[in-house]
């Protein structure tokens, strides 16, 4: 019977050990896994903040090209509209100068109805081709911005949508510079202001075109009366 007893107790005993031995390495996997699950949130956060500062600082970068870009396309799209509106439109249009018996220019007076009329068709005709830019997208290849110059125009584009906001006004302005002894340059031009949204992801930015476009350059003989020399607003018009 004791016999039986201590062989009952080595049984179990040995059956415990074994047991033990069989959790232990359990045991060591789980931890394991938790520390690898620690370290890829941990990578992943650093790859995501890393990414994230690398936006911040390239985005001003990003802008600049952008708002290039667009600039010259928007300027570009409101001198075709400009010279189309303008097409027949003729300096003796824009203004009457009167001249005393000497010949001496005594006043030069706007043709308001036709400035102002003329305005609103080169706004409208203006706004007409801004708003063809809802459909225009400014692509930059990250080698662009990484500054190397081997890699320009390399790797994945970051696209930039562009979208119309507001109206489009047009301005119609008469200047004078002296020429030479009692000659005058008259200049007429249309300035022409848009404004662009670009939008990138988290991030919308207005860029506002200017075009000042030269209408009419006329040389006129004779004083002109100082009150016109600082030149003046002759029309405008806003869509």
């Amino acid at each position: 019977m004791q016999n039986y007893i201590n062989l009952l107790t080595v049984s179990i005993m040995s059956n415990y050990v074994l047991a033990g031995k069989k959790r232990l390495p359990q045991a060591k996997k789980s931890i394991f896994k938790k520390i690898l699950l620690i370290v890829c949130i941990v990578a992943v956060l650093s790859v995501c903040a890393t990414l994230y500062f690398y936006w911040q600082s390239m985005m001003p970068v990003v802008i600049d090209i952008a708002s290039a870009k667009v600039n010259a396309e928007a300027t570009r799209l409101l001198n075709q509209a400009i010279c189309a509106a303008i097409s027949d439109a003729e300096y003796a249009d824009f203004v009457n100068v009167e001249r005393n018996s000497q010949g001496e220019v005594t006043m030069i007076s706007t043709n308001s109805v036709y400035v102002n009329t003329l305005a609103r068709i080169s706004a409208i005709t203006a706004q007409n081709k801004i708003d063809t830019l809802e459909n225009y997208r400014v692509d930059i290849p990250i080698g662009t911005l990484s500054g190397i110059v081997l890699l320009t125009n390399k790797g994945p584009s970051v696209s930039i949508e562009v979208s119309p906001i507001g109206g489009v006004s047009c301005e119609f302005v008469s200047k004078f510079e002296s020429a030479g002894v009692n000659q005058t340059l008259h200049r007429i031009y249309a300035n022409v202001n848009a404004d662009v949204a670009l939008i990138l992801p988290a991030y919308t930015k207005t860029t506002k075109t200017h075009a000042p476009i030269l209408i009419s350059e006329t040389l006129i003989i004779g004083n002109i009366p100082q009150t016109y020399l600082n030149g003046f607003t002759m029309g405008s018009y806003k869509t």
